[in-house]
């Protein structure tokens, strides 16, 4: 799956409706797809809409932990992360805590790529299974 890809599949678990604002331009490398989200605890600063093009899921802190704030909280703390030096695992708690996503580091993984590679791996698990 493509960045931008993973960047719409967690625009819409936060609730943003994918819109075409404009037509796909080859040019100027744009989609013309829009991310319009409705609540403002959706997204982080104050912008309604980004161009998908620029949502900020793999980037930024901010947005990814908003993601994982919001994974966390479903179903009153069902799932829960757990990073350590070598990797990061999403668990399914109230069960018997069944890991359904690890991610294994690689040796020069930045975090915030490790986190946001669960994060994706999550929301794929996750629409297959709830």
């Amino acid at each position: 799956m493509e960045l931008i890809d993973k960047n719409i599949l967690i625009a819409k678990f936060m609730g943003a409706a994918i819109e075409q604002w404009y037509p796909v331009s080859e040019v100027y490398k744009q989609t013309g797809l829009h991310a319009v989200f409705q609540k403002e605890d959706g997204y982080p600063g104050n912008e309604k809409h980004h161009s998908v093009a620029l949502l900020k899921y793999h980037s930024s802190w901010e947005w990814l932990m908003s993601v994982v704030e919001k994974i966390e909280s479903l179903d009153h703390g069902r799932f829960g992360f757990t990073m350590d030096p070598h990797g990061v695992e999403v668990i399914l708690y109230k069960e018997d805590e069944t890991r359904i996503v690890e991610i294994v580091r690689d040796d020069m993984q930045p975090r915030k790529d490790l986190l946001y590679d669960a994060v994706c791996a999550f929301m794929e698990w996750y629409y297959n299974n709830i």
